[in-house]
């Protein structure tokens, strides 16, 4: 085999695993993984800078679901209480829910603001 059919099957075999873990990822749809493995080897891009763009993706969205499921937990847990009563998240709250308004019914009171005497 001659080096130049091993680099083009190096690329190939690299353009197909990057195309396939970000599919798998969820980052491209598992169609299109021929589609973007086609389109990294008619740029002429090298094997390695293929493997170091898709570690670079999947570092991304990583992230970037990591800072949307933070979010989402922090809208989630917010509950405060004060001398009006409880106050639930409104993902809790609604006509739809009644197990989070009986939470909140039977709750209601007992938190009391302390007396301060002169």
């Amino acid at each position: 085999m001659s080096p130049f059919a091993s680099v083009d099957t190096a690329r190939i075999k690299a353009a197909y695993s990057c195309a396939t873990k970000l599919a798998l990822a969820g980052i491209i749809n598992s169609n299109e993984t021929d589609d973007y493995a086609g389109q990294l080897l008619e740029d002429g891009l090298r094997a390695d800078v293929m493997i170091k763009n898709t570690q670079l993706l999947l570092r991304s969205a990583q992230a970037s679901a990591e800072r949307v499921a933070a979010a989402a937990a922090e809208k989630l847990n917010v509950r405060t209480a004060s001398t009006m009563g409880i106050s639930t998240s409104p993902a809790l709250s609604g006509g739809s829910n009644s197990a989070a308004l009986d939470i909140q019914s039977a709750l209601r009171g007992l938190w009391t603001t302390p007396q301060i005497e002169d």
